[in-house]
């Protein structure tokens, strides 16, 4: 028995040396705030208040994140001890460029070939010029498996309403930088943690020498949640209600720029929770392929924190000099939903382009 607390004390005391190296940035965060709706669709149609849930709005913006945050493409808290994760399968596509990192963030260097045309003053050591001969041939430029890239580490202390398996207080999301079928987009994981069974943390964790595009590997982002109340895309509501909306909709002129899909209905950005953002194609339900349960919304990654109509920017983002978001682009400027199953945390996620 006494041993076994000694050993507590320990692990405790060497996960709180990792802590005390990597100070939390969180007096980087700041609050984003998401205006009121232009209109208040509730008041106009009472029974929508029903079909209402609560998202959370990340709001990633770039900054200087530790393993210690909850982070957007920022250090993950890895335990030393296990080995970083690798996508092994070959990857389908056109790879256009190779994209070279002297240093883990992309901090000092970055150079790019392009297929067509290699730059001017560009001269590949021997590592380099092997995976440009094998792109000139049309072969898949990685040789073997690709670490994969941290996308986002997310604390439950930080993000209201997220909940994993018994135990566990943290979630961290990684995915390939590369497409795959069948909707050519990176693929993720997700790994549930439990942030004081971590002893040693791991100091540099492998990078890959190729992505698939520059935009699937963003720059490091500290979080700012925000709770913010969304409702359904206007094909999962009730008939009548959702013919009421379209009738409402039709009778606006076409330059108002409102409307209950785009602009009052399912929150943009990146987010965990509430109601998945159809776009360009229907909204279709996703099923467990494990145990046949509908799978709910778990987390959205988009393509942009707001569209043109900027209805959907924070209020502090409208001040000159606001700090920059993060540039990942999924598809045509779509995003990725990540759907979990209701039944179990075991059960595999899915993912869909939206």
């Amino acid at each position: 028995m006494a041993k076994a607390q000694r050993r507590r004390s320990a692990r405790k005391t060497r996960r709180a040396r990792a802590f005390d190296l990597a100070e939390s940035s969180e007096g980087d965060w700041m609050v984003r705030t998401t205006p009121p709706r232009p209109v208040d669709i509730v008041a106009l149609f009472p029974e929508l208040a029903a079909h209402s849930r609560t998202t959370i709005r990340l709001h990633p913006r770039q900054g200087d994140p530790t393993f210690a945050d909850s982070s957007f493409g920022g250090p993950l808290l890895w335990p030393a001890e296990e080995p970083w994760p690798e996508c092994g399968e070959v990857h389908p596509g056109d790879w256009r460029h190779a994209v070279w990192t002297r240093e883990p963030r992309r901090r000092v260097f970055k150079r790019r070939w392009e297929r067509d045309s290699g730059l001017p003053d560009f001269e590949p050591d021997e590592a380099e010029a092997h995976v440009l001969t094998r792109i000139a041939a049309g072969l898949d430029p990685a040789d073997g498996a690709l670490p994969l890239i941290p996308i986002m580490q997310l604390y439950t202390r930080d993000v209201p309403g997220l909940a994993g398996p018994p135990g566990a207080d943290m979630l961290q999301v990684l995915w390939c930088p590369a497409d795959h079928e069948p909707d050519w987009m990176p693929r993720i994981r997700l790994f549930w943690r439990q942030t004081s069974e971590i002893d040693q943390v791991l100091a540099t964790p492998p990078i890959p020498t190729v992505i698939y595009r520059d935009d699937y590997w963003p720059e490091p982002c500290v979080l700012h949640p925000e709770q913010v109340t969304e409702y359904p895309h206007r094909t999962h509501l009730p008939d009548k209600l959702r013919q009421q909306i379209d009738d409402r909709d039709e009778s606006l002129p076409n330059d108002s720029g409102l409307d209950y899909q785009n602009n009052l209905s399912v929150a943009q950005g990146v987010k965990v929770g509430g109601w998945a953002p159809w776009s360009f194609s229907d909204p279709s339900p996703t099923y467990c392929r494990v145990c046949d349960s509908l799978m709910q919304p778990f987390i959205y990654i988009d393509s942009g924190e707001w569209d043109s109509n900027q209805h959907w920017m924070p209020l502090e983002d409208r001040i000159a000099g606001a700090s920059k978001t993060p540039s990942i682009n999924i598809g045509r400027s779509y995003g990725m939903q990540i759907y979990s199953c209701p039944a179990s945390f075991d059960h595999p996620h899915a993912e869909v382009m939206q």
